[in-house]
């Protein structure tokens, strides 16, 4: 369940760019949000777009993704900035 980095010490973002997380985020916000209002935490588009970095840094379990967003946390505020984590 854990997200290993294939090197030992990543990249920021374990490789994923900057630039390419934010056109992704971009992307994502044409999307309807499907969840009602009451609980929610974080924008769907911020939330899909940790969820393909993960996915693409090799997370394969929802533990090793929160578990990336968490080890990426810095890296993510300086991307979507600190309102956003």
């Amino acid at each position: 369940m854990y997200c290993t980095p294939a090197i030992p010490t990543p990249p920021p973002l374990g490789g994923v760019s900057a630039g390419t997380l934010s056109s992704l985020q971009r992307a994502l916000t044409t999307m309807p949000d499907p969840r009602s209002r009451y609980g929610q935490r974080y924008d769907l588009p911020f939330l899909l777009t940790c969820l393909v970095a993960a996915l693409l840094c090799g997370c394969n379990s929802t533990r090793a993704v929160g578990q990336w967003c968490q080890e990426h946390q810095r890296e993510l505020s300086q991307v979507f900035g600190p309102a956003a984590i």
